[in-house]
């Protein structure tokens, strides 16, 4: 006998769907690409929530596609609340700003807020600054969006009725990785959604999520991972693998391949 607890999709960038038992579907950070091309109207089907991270472009960029036959409640940090409905012309009927330590609670369903950051060091931000550097990145479109993007980050936990827990945690590690430490040994996820960093090799980053404790670890914005490590994926999570079977721990690291749906489930025989 097998019981489906989850299906999870990688879309690109920091975007994953989660299908939940009941069927109702999750969508975080959507973002197809950011090069212009607008994904096709069918590519995303149901979507009852969207979950922002933050507002930068390529965290928001598909809400449009998913909102063509949709009408999902959209989740987002609350001082960008505005600036996201503006620039989306969003009903604010299904918004919900959310703050650190908020929950909500949907059927057999409780998502909470909590504290991140994005934080770069690689320059001064202020809003000028930030404006400056976003026009090159994404140019004028939703720039209000974009800079409240860089000023605030939320992570989210999400907990189903039958007790399994997922965290969803980006932004910078090496900035926020006390708070994410404190809270993940809090929380005691099940599946880990946690951003890649080239600053870790494979094994320091198995060590990290062997702290974690999570069985299932997806990884976040992995795009920029080969480039900055000078090796390939597959390469970087062989490497993590194997470091969690020499040390005889049960969690693994997915690199998913975009487009294709992973069940977990459980089996008894």
């Amino acid at each position: 006998m097998k019981l489906c607890l989850l299906r999870i999709r990688y879309i690109n960038y920091a975007g994953y769907e989660i299908e939940l038992p009941d069927h109702r579907v999750i969508a975080l950070d959507p973002c197809l690409t950011t090069d212009g091309v607008q994904p096709s109207d069918d590519y995303y089907g149901r979507v009852d929530y969207i979950l922002i991270s933050h507002t930068h472009y390529d965290h928001t960029k598909d809400i449009p596609v998913i909102l063509k036959k949709n009408h999902p409640e959209i989740l987002c940090p609350g001082h960008s609340a505005f600036n996201l409905a503006e620039d989306f012309n969003l009903d604010l009927d299904h918004l919900y700003p959310l703050y650190p330590d908020q929950s909500l609670f949907f059927e057999n369903l409780r998502i909470t807020a909590r504290f991140a950051k994005h934080k770069a060091a690689t320059y001064q931000r202020t809003i000028s600054c930030e404006r400056e550097n976003l026009q090159k990145a994404f140019g004028a479109q939703y720039l209000g969006s974009n800079i409240c993007g860089s000023a605030e980050y939320i992570d989210y936990e999400i907990t189903l009725a039958g007790g399994l827990k997922i965290f969803i945690s980006g932004g910078g590690i090496v900035h926020s990785l006390q708070n994410i430490n404190a809270e993940l040994l809090k929380y005691k996820p099940n599946i880990l959604f946690r951003q890649t960093t080239s600053k870790y090799s494979p094994e320091e980053f198995a060590e990290l999520l062997k702290e974690w404790g999570a069985v299932w670890n997806f990884p976040l914005h992995q795009d920029g991972l080969e480039k900055a490590s000078g090796m390939s994926l597959a390469e970087y999570f062989i490497r993590t693998n194997s470091y969690l079977e020499k040390m005889e721990i049960s969690c693994r690291a997915i690199n998913p391949i975009p487009g294709r749906w992973y069940e977990i489930s459980t089996r008894i025989e």
